[in-house]
C-alpha cells in the first residue's frame, strides 16, 4: 500500500516535466518542417533561374561521344546538320580552319527577291488596310443615305453589287496589289526598245530603300529640302526649331508640313546670302559666315546633281544612268567611246575599267562599230574619269568577255567585241546595250558615306530591269519612277517634285 502511494507521487512529479517537454518537441518538429519547405523553395527558385538563364543546358555540355571524337569526325557530323537557311550555314575546311564561303552558291538573286517580297508584303498590307478603311467609310455613308443596293447579295450571297463573284473580285484585288504600276507609258516605251526586258519589268518591277548602297543597286539624289530635314548639322537644327514654333500646322513629322517649311527657309536664307554680293553682282563665298557658306555649297551641289540616279559599280564608284547624251554615233564619238581622249593617262585607269577588254582594237574596228552601234544610246556617266573609254553596260550573261558586277545582280559590263558582232549578226539589238562616258567617284571629303549620312542621296535596291532600261524620251523621268516604286515618303517626295515640273504637265 505504501509502495503504491510512492509510485503515484512519482507519477505526479513526472507529469509536469512531460507537459513542458512536449511543446518543445512540437516546436522543434515545426521548425524542421518549415526549414525543409524553405530549402525546397530555394532549390526550385534556383532551378527556375538556371532554366531561364540557360533554356537548354544539355546543349552547353558536350556529350561523352563528342568529347571522344576527333576534329575530322566533328567536322563530318557538322556537315550533316540541317540549317533552316543556307545563307547562315558555315563551311569549314577538313583541318578545322574557317574558309571564306563563295556567296554566289547561295543565290543572291533569290535573296534580293526575298527581301523585296517582304517589303512588298508590308506595302500591300498597308494599302489593303487603307482601302478597307475607305470602304468602311463609304459603306457607312451609303447606310446613312439609306442606299444599300451596292451591298446586296441578289438573293444568293455570292455576287456583289457589280455582279461579280466575290472570289473573282478578291483575285482581282490581289493581282492589282501584287502588280505595282507607276508609269504605264514608260512600260509601253520599254516594249518598243527592249521586248525581253519589258517582260521582265512587268513581271517583277520593285524598288525599296536600304541602309547602305550595294553593288548593282541605285543611289538617288534627294531634293535639298529633304537633305535639310533628314540630314544633320546647323540647318537641320534650325529647321526643327522653326517646325516646333509653328504649332498651328500639322505634326512636324508630316511631309506636307516640313517640306514647305524647308522651302521657305531655303528661299529666305538664299536672299540673305545674295544680298551680300558686291556692286558688280559677284559674291565672294569667303566673306560669308561659315553656316551660310555651307548652305550655299549645299545648294550649288544640289543644282549640279539634280535628280541623279546612279548605278553603283563598286563601293565608291558608279555611273549616272539618267543623263543621255545622244543616240547618233559618228566617227569622232565612236573613237572617243572606244579609245577615250588621246591625252588620257594610263595611270588614271580605274578598277572598273580593268574588268573590260583592254586589248588593242583591230584595224578598221571603228567603222565596224559604227555599222553596229550607229544608233547606240550614249550617256554621261559622271564628271570623273571622262578621259577613259566608255563603259559598256548590259544584261546579257552569255556575252563573251563580259563580267557580272556582283553575284546575283544580273548586270554585266564589258564584252565589246562580242556585242558588236552579235548586233551585226542580228542576235542582239543596239538598245540592248548602254555606253557611259565618265564615272561618278566618291572619295576624300565627298565620300559616299558622308553623302548618305547627310541624306543627300538615298540608297535603293531594285530589280535589274529598272537599272538596265533605257532613259531615252521617258514620259515619266526615271527618278520619279524609282521613288514611286519605293512608296512611302519617297513616293510623296516624287509627287511634290513632279508638281513643280511644268514641262511634264
Amino acid at each position: 500500500m505504501r509502495r503504491q502511494q510512492q509510485q503515484q507521487q512519482q507519477q505526479r512529479q513526472q507529469a509536469p516535466t512531460l507537459l513542458l517537454v512536449l511543446p518543445r518537441i512540437r516546436l522543434s518538429l515545426l521548425f524542421i518542417v518549415n526549414a525543409a519547405i524553405v530549402l525546397s523553395q530555394l532549390r526550385m527558385a534556383t532551378a527556375f533561374a538556371f532554366a531561364f538563364a540557360f533554356p537548354f543546358p544539355f546543349l552547353l555540355v558536350p556529350s561523352r561521344n563528342s568529347l571522344s571524337m576527333s576534329r575530322q569526325q566533328r567536322h563530318t557530323q557538322q556537315q550533316h546538320r540541317k540549317y533552316p537557311f543556307a545563307l547562315y550555314s558555315s563551311s569549314n575546311s577538313p583541318n578545322g580552319d574557317d574558309r571564306d564561303v563563295d556567296s554566289s552558291q547561295f543565290g543572291l538573286e533569290d535573296w534580293r527577291k526575298f527581301r523585296a517580297s517582304l517589303i512588298a508584303k508590308e506595302a500591300e498590307a498597308a494599302e489593303a488596310s487603307e482601302t478597307e478603311t475607305q470602304n468602311v467609310i463609304g459603306n457607312t455613308d451609303n447606310g446613312d443615305n439609306g442606299d444599300n443596293s451596292d451591298n446586296s447579295d441578289n438573293g444568293n450571297g455570292k455576287e456583289n453589287g457589280n455582279g461579280k463573284d466575290d472570289s473573282s473580285a478578291l483575285k482581282d484585288k490581289e493581282s492589282k496589289l501584287k502588280r505595282k504600276t507607276v508609269a504605264e507609258e514608260n512600260e509601253r516605251l520599254l516594249e518598243q526598245q527592249n521586248a525581253e526586258l519589258a517582260k521582265e519589268y512587268k513581271k517583277e518591277a520593285w524598288a525599296h530603300l536600304i541602309a547602305e548602297p550595294e553593288v548593282g543597286g541605285l543611289i538617288c539624289r534627294m531634293p535639298i529640302e529633304g537633305e535639310l530635314y533628314w540630314g544633320t548639322g546647323f540647318w537641320k537644327e534650325k529647321l526643327d526649331t522653326l517646325l516646333s514654333i509653328d504649332t498651328m500646322g500639322p505634326p512636324k513629322s508630316q511631309m506636307e508640313h516640313w517640306f514647305p517649311m524647308a522651302e521657305r527657309m531655303l528661299a529666305r536664307e538664299l536672299e540673305i546670302i545674295t544680298a551680300n554680293a558686291g556692286k558688280n553682282g559677284i559674291l565672294n563665298p569667303n566673306d560669308l559666315p561659315e553656316d551660310s557658306r555651307e548652305l550655299l555649297e549645299m545648294y550649288l551641289d544640289y543644282k549640279q546633281t539634280w535628280q541623279e540616279v546612279c548605278l553603283m559599280l563598286g563601293s565608291t564608284q558608279g555611273v549616272v544612268i539618267n543623263r543621255p547624251i545622244t543616240q547618233n554615233v559618228n566617227k569622232g564619238l565612236a573613237k572617243l567611246l572606244l579609245e577615250g581622249q588621246p591625252t588620257a593617262s594610263t595611270a588614271a585607269t580605274s578598277s572598273i575599267s580593268d574588268k573590260q577588254e583592254n586589248e588593242e582594237l583591230p584595224f578598221g574596228f571603228i567603222d565596224t562599230f559604227i555599222q553596229a552601234f550607229g544608233q547606240a544610246a550614249v550617256y554621261m556617266g559622271g564628271p570623273d574619269l571622262q578621259a577613259e573609254p566608255a563603259l559598256l553596260v548590259h544584261g546579257i550573261d552569255t556575252l563573251e568577255g563580259a563580267s557580272e558586277l556582283a553575284p546575283g545582280t544580273g548586270i554585266y559590263i564589258g564584252g565589246l567585241k562580242a556585242a558588236v558582232q552579235g548586233v551585226l549578226d542580228g542576235k542582239y539589238q543596239p538598245l540592248d546595250f548602254r555606253f557611259f562616258l565618265g564615272r561618278k567617284v566618291f572619295e576624300d571629303g565627298h565620300s559616299l558615306k558622308a553623302k548618305i549620312d547627310q541624306a543627300a542621296y538615298k540608297a535603293i535596291a531594285c530589280n535589274r530591269s529598272l537599272a538596265l532600261k533605257q532613259c531615252l524620251g521617258l514620259p515619266k523621268p526615271l527618278w520619279h519612277e524609282v521613288l514611286e516604286l519605293c512608296g512611302g515618303d519617297m513616293k510623296s517626295v516624287s509627287q511634290i517634285e513632279l508638281a513643280k515640273r511644268l514641262d511634264l504637265r
